[in-house]
């Protein structure tokens, strides 16, 4: 069957893909908490990997980011992942653990058909759903996949408009322009310069930022998250307040483009557009934005259940 590891080699060979977001490293710089972690190891191959961090007697897989959860081989049955999610579940009872929380990842990121079942069957209930939006990448240009507004947009705008990726001394103005930025919009980033300073130190590979300019001005920039080697998270899109002249034009459009044709390049699958929902609420006009970028919805499910 399986023995569940708390403790792995660094070389250890892992049969899945997994996510950033349950990373060692990624978690101690984003938590000051202990980390909890469990290995479904066969055959000198880990099959399955989760992450916790408790707080209160809570065990949140994760804790402040978007998503975590049960990372495991697509080929594992709802019955294999039964036994993983169990012997987990008795683990961190003898842990005095009184309540477990996974959030899994959206849809779009894999098929958690058999993982639901297993959830099911031991009892947990849906703690949460959350909507997503992501962009499929494949060898055709985004700009035909976008609604006819967005073309309109991106075609004013193109002429004489530049797309970069920023390293060094520019990607560090770039994050001070979009904690700026999201500031006047009254949107505060979630992590400040020196956070993502630190967390770089620890995962360099997990951030990338970009920018859109003209005439020298920044107009638009984002950071990248790389969740995984298929998927990365358009994290902190920015736009510059108070440049009234170029509002028509979207260059948030242009980025996204941008974004897209990198994701091409670098062999990435899905361009993930995060949430749309502002202090707790879905926000429409949000929504049909991503999805006249091309964007398509996905659900992303946290289960949970007290022991």
């Amino acid at each position: 069957m399986f023995t569940l590891l708390e403790t792995i080699s660094p070389h250890s060979t892992h049969d899945y893909l997994g996510y950033v977001y349950n990373h060692p490293r990624f978690l101690a710089h984003n938590n000051d908490r202990t980390q909890i972690h469990f290995y479904a190891h066969r055959d000198d191959r880990i099959l399955a990997h989760t992450a916790f961090l408790v707080k209160e007697g809570v065990a949140h897989s994760p804790l402040r980011l978007p998503f975590a959860g049960l990372e495991y081989n697509q080929k594992l049955d709802d019955g294999a992942l039964r036994a993983i999610l169990s012997e987990v579940e008795w683990r961190l009872k003898a842990k005095n653990v009184a309540e477990i929380n996974y959030h899994q990842p959206p849809n779009s990121y894999q098929s958690d058909v058999s993982l639901n079942k297993a959830f099911e069957s031991l009892g947990y209930g849906i703690l949460q759903e959350r909507l997503f939006h992501g962009i499929r990448v494949n060898e055709h240009d985004l700009i035909d996949r976008m609604h006819k507004m967005e073309q309109r947009k991106f075609n004013m705008f193109c002429n004489g408009a530049e797309f970069k990726a920023l390293v060094g001394d520019d990607a560090i103005h770039a994050f001070k322009w979009i904690e700026k930025n999201r500031r006047l919009a009254k949107k505060p980033a979630s992590m400040s310069w020196e956070d993502l300073k630190d967390a770089k130190a620890l995962k360099p590979e997990a951030y990338l930022v970009f920018g859109v300019f003209m005439d020298g001005q920044m107009l638009s920039a984002t950071v990248l998250v790389r969740a995984n080697r298929q998927s990365v998270y358009h994290f902190l899109p920015t736009s510059l307040v108070g440049a009234e002249k170029f509002k028509k034009y979207s260059p948030m459009v242009f980025l996204v483009n941008g974004l897209y044709g990198w994701c091409q390049v670098n062999d990435i699958q899905l361009l993930d557009l995060g949430k749309s929902y502002v202090d707790g609420t879905l926000k429409e006009s949000l929504v049909q934005f991503k999805e006249h970028l091309g964007g398509e919805e996905s659900r992303a499910l946290s289960w949970r259940k007290e022991i």
